[in-house]
């Protein structure tokens, strides 16, 4: 038996709703098949496998569909949280729990009816205050929006509204230990009051870090894993996936 469970992070791959769809000039579903084969051959057998938001680019039913049935294809437990982009009425958005040996995973919605920005609902922090207060393990959680500044200016005011609220939250526990987070197209490892923030790839374009006006970076698509021991260590890296 494994001494840890292994967690794949997804992110921000904004299929349009034909397969030849181009974000920024590049194709969105090329560059995730990609991704998603290099995956599949480095974790064949991961024990769940997380989506944190913006799956489709404000398409509709055929999108979300395609990615769904992609990700289907390794048989193991795929979770969603949505992100901006995302249409409320095709990706499930209530927040959801899922248990791995000495760990416990949480995702949160930061989705925002009509806005770029996010925002996490009274309701979804109550919920999360009666899950962080009732949890025995470590806790990862999991939302769209990052958790706090990126250091990109034009990217920090479109994060997270209600961020204090979230980290008031969690000071009133001491369960989390990582949060996992897509929206800012980029890597970055930030410990914050004891909690490791990762911001983790897309699998489409990058965002240049630190930039004061919106700008693409060279970087290549990526995406993240994490091993999670059940004696409540902790390991991540993110894999580039070139060509």
């Amino acid at each position: 038996m494994n001494s840890f469970s292994t967690l794949l992070q997804l992110t921000d791959t904004h299929l349009g709703e034909a397969e030849d769809f181009r974000l920024w000039s590049l194709p969105t579903d090329a560059l995730f098949r990609r991704v998603l084969a290099d995956a599949h051959a480095r974790f064949p057998c991961p024990d769940l496998v997380v989506h944190t938001g913006d799956a489709t680019h404000d398409a509709g039913h055929p999108a979300q569909r395609r990615i769904e049935g992609l990700l289907a294809g390794w048989g193991v437990p795929v979770l969603w949280t949505p992100g901006n982009h995302d249409l409320p009425e095709v990706m499930a958005g209530e927040p959801c729990t899922f248990d791995l040996p000495g760990w416990r995973v949480l995702l949160v919605n930061s989705h925002k009816n009509g806005a770029v920005e996010g925002c996490i609902d009274d309701a979804t922090l109550a919920w999360l205050d009666q899950e962080l207060g009732a949890a025995v393990t470590p806790v990862l959680l999991g939302l769209h929006h990052p958790p706090l500044p990126t250091g990109t200016a034009w990217l920090d005011r479109i994060g997270l509204e209600n961020a204090d609220a979230l980290w008031r939250v969690i000071r009133r526990h001491a369960r989390v230990r990582a949060i996992i987070h897509g929206h800012a197209h980029m890597e970055q490892t930030t410990l914050h009051e004891g909690v490791l923030v990762l911001g983790t790839p897309s699998t489409n374009g990058q965002f240049k870090p630190l930039s004061v006006e919106f700008a693409l970076d060279g970087q290549p698509p990526g995406y993240r894993w994490l091993r999670l021991y059940r004696d409540g260590r902790l390991e991540s890296g993110v894999v580039r996936v070139g060509g």
